[in-house]
Parts: C-alpha cells; structure tokens; sequence
C-alpha cells in the first residue's frame, strides 16, 4: 500500500513538472493526512482511510482519466484507480470483518469517523483549486458555454462522489 501511494505521488508529480506546473499539497489535504496519523485504531484508520479516502480517489482518478489532458496522464489515473480500487477492497473488507466482532466494534468505528470529520468540518467539498483544476481540465475551451459545462461535469462528479461514499459505507457493513 505504502509502495502504491509513493508511486503515486511521484507519477502524477512529473506529470505536473512535465506540463510546467508547480507541485505542492494544500493545507487541506495535509490537515485531513495529519488526522489520519492521529488515529491508533488500524480498523477505524483502515474505515477513514481506504473506505472513505481511498473512495473517493476513485472518483476523482476515473474524472481525470475521462477529461485528462494526454494519453500520459489518462494512463496514470487509469493505473493509480487500479491501485485504489484494490485498496478500497482491502478496507470494506476489514471493516466488514471487524463489525462482525460486535455491537462496540460498529459504535468505535463510528466515533472514529465521526471525530475525524469533526476536525475537517472548515473543508466542505473539494478545495476550490481543485475544483477550479478539474473544470478547467473537464473544459474543451475557455468559451463561457464550454466553462459551463465543464462545472456541471464536476458538480456530477461531487454528487457521484456522495453517493458513492455511502454505497462503500454499506458495503462494509455501516
């Protein structure tokens, strides 16, 4: 999984550097990893990070492989959603595996993510450069009628992310 997420970070890193951008991570993300670290219970990290996540990278990777810019980058998202769907499974599987245990196993997961997002409640959605970066990706051009569509493409996109976050959430067993 380590190995996976490094491999990761350094493709879609020269990825940015080959297309002249700078690579960085917002405060946002280093907020919601910090919070990751914080968590002693490896089910509830395993419910946080490769349930709830890792879920939603998989939305956001299948996104970029549809609206990606190059067949280079359109094959980094397609290889990193294969990853992340793997790890996906590892935790609805976990999870799964722990509510069996008890009715205490289902209410420390729980207060888990709940503390979790308590500590993310400033984030709502996605960070707006990130959204901003998408819809300009998901754009055939700058015109108005194509910016347009291109905000409608990622709004589906949060929505699809919802529902989907809550069918994963199901599938292990909350």
């Amino acid at each position: 999984h380590v190995h996976d997420e490094a491999r990761h970070v350094e493709v879609f890193t020269k990825r940015a550097l080959a297309g002249g951008a700078r690579a960085y991570a917002l405060a946002s993300t280093e907020l919601s990893l910090h919070s990751l670290l914080d968590e002693s219970d490896f089910s509830a990290a395993a419910l946080l990070l490769n349930v709830l996540g890792e879920g939603t990278f998989l939305d956001l990777l299948r996104f970029v492989e549809r609206h990606a810019p190059d067949a280079a980058t359109a094959a980094a998202a397609r290889l990193a959603h294969r990853d992340e769907r793997r790890h996906v499974h590892f935790g609805i599987a976990h999870v799964r595996s722990r509510l069996a245990l008890g009715h205490e196993e289902r209410e420390s997961l729980v207060a888990a993510a709940e503390a979790r997002a308590a500590k993310l409640t400033s984030l709502s959605g996605l960070n707006p450069l990130v959204t901003d970066s998408l819809t300009l990706m998901a754009a055939r051009s700058l015109q108005p009628p194509d910016l347009a569509e291109a905000g409608a493409a990622v709004r589906a996109l949060m929505q699809t992310m919802e529902r989907n976050r809550v069918r994963r959430l199901r599938a292990a067993g909350l």
